[in-house]
């Protein structure tokens, strides 16, 4: 039979030991998996490899790295492979394409962040496909079960990497455990570090999407639960320390160090118990001579056994390291053989992925079914469901602040929530639940602002956490936007009571050119103390009305259930593009992707705003938010006020029509000249995703159910100067100086009411034919209804 095919999911240092920015400073410096297929490769057991992660345009730089590392060290080793997604194109659901390039029967490795571990593994399932799993195999006891269920129902192995099983010491320690010679499981003590360096590897997603028990508890969970099989554990109660993760720039919740306190019982029902205790930490010393510090103590009722995996008599003094080091060769062996191919088949690291290819070649054979797989000391899920079950109940027991108790029934196990009856909010249905966190979470309008960055020390000062400056303000006048459209719409040269007061021929000539910009709608929000008066103003700004995250911190059922209602019930409004920016680029983009509607102001012309103004939109609309991460936005609301070149008016004398003001606003040409600053060009990229599914060009995203407004108000003229409140307060142009001849330069050259009207008419027309006949948009350029 033809070697199978692996297929190696996720790209990062223990795959292939590059880390974004070079080779890995830990111990996997050119990584584990990629190294070991590659060697297994050499030897016959595998044929063809291929690689996938969400990022084509890193595969360049890997292949540099593992041709100078590895192919370059070893004798020519073949370190080719298939790569998915290729080119510059980010494609989070990669996985699925490269999958489905396998036949039923391959395999794949998945060492990806901890949360895609499920999603992966279940389409890998579904598909025939054979399964390695890095630890933990799953975030929650829910998932480990499903997938036990559906591996059997499509006799499919699946198999946690927990590769301390086949390290000599630990398998010679759980044969002493198992065979009686150390009696009854009575205390187990653990410890696992690893230097604060690594927080800036796992950045991305320590403390957000997972912790470092998962981490690293995992290890020596496992190795307690296979030295007693015979035990199994009731009650989980977790402490953690902060502090030091959150000054190297991680998140707030991320912990330092977790030790989780075990109870584990006799399965026989003779009331013996057993206690275990596992410390974990990503906050050790950077020299402390040892990548990870690691070491266990298991004491029985007849003998105990010691193991420091850390320290095992090697130790290593270099002047170019300048310290003493303790290294770990019987892990992976990096030194060549003395053929100078990779001689490391005897380090344990290398050991437990051999184990699953012979293991998948054997239940391909039918020499082995996966019955007798779970009977051996090999960790299946059946054999690490408890594991499993004591991280999440570490994880739930930090979060809710109890103790969490651990049900086995036939063969099932759960999470006891019986403390949480005690609370009439979580008894409700869930369907109830969500509704009430509805009603107090969305239905708002939210600005979104940034503190300006030259003053981080005042807000200090007043414990104020700056970050990015980034901070929220529920709107006053939430009807702003539609009110002023509205009254651009319906302003009328025969009205009466403008601030201008000049009239001819008994119309009023000033009627209706003076829109209030954005920031004058919205003069009683989201304004920041001033600085002059910053004692005075602080206060007030910080009891202004916010929308507050807290509810659902309640616990983690309710982070569960609720943590996207603020981003997805709300609709959000931008003052500027680089706050539009910060946000996009700091919120979790899951978060980001939650928001389905969104309200930005676009001002484009020379007066007041540069054009710097409408490109940094542009930019922003290109990179950021528009074309990339907001994927369910169902309204979009670009309110673009449009100014005129002051220049125009001098050049002729006459009004500026369309055509002058057509490259101010980014209609003329055809927008590839300048795609990367032309707004107009972005947004008419805004269309439905191409039909195959796969990863949609830079610059398009899917608004196939959207809603897409464009309101246009030309919104100025270039011969006057606007106060906040409507008031004019100067002739801009110093040319003019005497007030007469500003009338009569105003009369012949500046817009009427209804031939801004008509402008804006125009314009909105061109926007929307332009999106429909790039990408068949549906597009509403009328107002609102009320229930909208």
């Amino acid at each position: 039979m033809a070697p199978i095919n692996v297929l190696m999911v996720g790209t990062g240092e223990y795959t292939t030991g590059f880390v974004g920015t070079g080779g890995s400073t830990s111990d996997k410096k050119v990584g584990v998996v990629g190294l070991t297929l590659f060697d297994l490769r050499r030897r016959g057991k595998v044929g063809k490899l291929s690689m996938v992660g969400t990022t084509g345009s890193k595969y360049p730089a890997i292949r540099d790295h593992l041709e100078k590392n590895i192919k370059n060290v070893y004798n020519g080793l073949d370190v080719s492979f298939d790569a998915y997604p290729e080119g510059d194109v980010r494609d989070p659901d990669a996985y699925k394409t490269a999958i489905d390039a396998l036949s039923p029967g391959d395999a794949i490795t998945i060492f990806t962040p901890d949360p895609t571990h499920y999603p992966i593994t279940l389409y890998a399932i579904k598909k025939g496909i054979h399964v390695l799993v890095t630890k933990p195999a799953f975030m929650s006891l829910e998932h480990h079960q499903e997938i036990m269920a559906e591996a059997k129902k499509n006799n499919v192995f699946v198999y946690v990497e927990h590769h301390k099983r086949f390290d000599a010491t630990y398998a010679d320690a759980r044969h002493r455990a198992t065979s009686g010679k150390l009696g009854d499981f009575n205390y187990f003590y653990s410890y696992m570090s690893q230097p604060k360096s690594q927080l800036e590897t796992f950045k991305a997603w320590a403390g957000k999407d997972s912790d470092i028990s998962y981490y690293l508890n995992s290890h020596h969970v496992d190795v307690c639960e296979s030295m007693a099989p015979d035990f199994q554990p009731v009650k989980v109660t977790a402490s953690a320390a902060k502090g030091i993760a959150t000054d190297l720039g991680c998140v707030p919740e991320t912990e330092d160090t977790i030790t989780l306190l075990v109870d584990w019982v006799k399965k026989d029902g003779s009331g013996k118990r057993a206690i275990g205790v596992y410390t974990a930490s990503w906050t050790a010393p950077q020299k402390a001579g040892v990548h990870s510090n690691q070491y266990f103590h298991f004491m029985g009722s007849k003998g105990e056994v010691r193991i420091n995996q850390a320290k095992r008599g090697y130790d290593v003094t270099e002047d170019e390291s300048g310290g003493l080091g303790w290294f770990n060769p019987f892990y992976m062996r990096y030194a060549p053989d003395e053929s100078g191919n990779f001689g490391g088949q005897s380090g344990y690291g290398y050991v437990s992925f051999e184990k699953f290819i012979d293991a998948v070649v054997d239940l391909k054979d039918g020499k082995v079914t996966l019955d007798e797989l779970d009977s051996r000391p090999l960790p299946t899920l059946k054999n690490t469901i408890a594991t499993g079950a004591i991280l999440e109940a570490g994880r739930r027991s930090l979060d809710e602040n109890r103790a969490i108790e651990i049900v086995e029934q036939n063969g099932v196990w759960s999470l006891k929530l019986e403390d949480n009856l005690s609370s009439p909010l979580l008894r409700l249905p869930a369907e109830l639940r969500i509704r009430i966190f509805e009603y107090v979470l969305t239905g708002n309008t939210i600005h979104v602002e940034q503190l300006p960055w030259g003053h981080v020390d005042r807000y200090e000062k007043k414990d104020v956490v700056f970050g990015q400056g980034l901070w929220n303000e529920i709107c006053h006048n939430a009807d702003a936007e539609r009110d002023s459209y509205a009254n651009f719409l319906n302003a009328s040269m025969l009205a009466t009571g403008t601030p201008f007061s000049a009239f001819k021929d008994r119309r009023d000539i000033g009627t209706g050119y003076h829109v209030d910009s954005w920031s004058a709608r919205h003069y009683d929000c989201s304004q920041e103390p001033l600085l002059f008066q910053f004692n005075t103003n602080f206060d007030c700004w910080r009891s202004r009305e916010r929308l507050s995250l807290s509810p659902i911190r309640t616990c983690r059922l309710i982070y569960r259930e609720c943590r996207r209602l603020p981003y997805t019930g709300n609709t959000f409004l931008f003052r500027n593009p680089s706050t539009f920016q910060a946000f996009c680029s700091n919120i979790r983009p899951e978060n980001v992707c939650a928001i389905q509607k969104l309200s930005l102001p676009v001002a484009v012309g020379s007066a007041p705003f540069s054009p710097a103004r409408s490109r940094a939109w542009a930019s922003s609309i290109w990179d950021y938010g528009l074309t990339n991460q907001f994927a369910n936005l169902r309204e979009l609301r670009i309110t673009l006020e449009l100014y005129f070149p002051r220049d125009i008016m001098f050049t002729a004398s006459r009004k500026p029509g369309y055509i002058d003001c057509e490259e101010e606003v980014g209609l003329s040409g055809d927008g590839n000249a300048d795609q990367y600053t032309n707004w107009l060009d972005q947004l008419s990229r805004l269309g439905p995703s191409p039909r195959d599914g796969l990863e949609q060009s830079r610059g398009s995203t899917s608004l196939q159910t959207q809603s897409v407004r464009f309101e246009v108000m030309v919104c100025d003229d270039p011969l006057s100067m606007w106060g906040p409140i409507g008031q004019l307060q100067y002739c801009r142009d110093h040319r003019i100086r005497d007030v007469g001849i500003w009338m009569r330069e105003r009369e012949v050259k500046c817009l009427t009411v209804e031939q801004k009207q008509k402008l804006a008419k125009e314009m909105e027309g061109r926007l929307v034919k332009r999106s429909a006949d790039t990408q068949s948009v549906k597009v509403h350029h009328s107002l609102p209804s009320d229930n909208q």
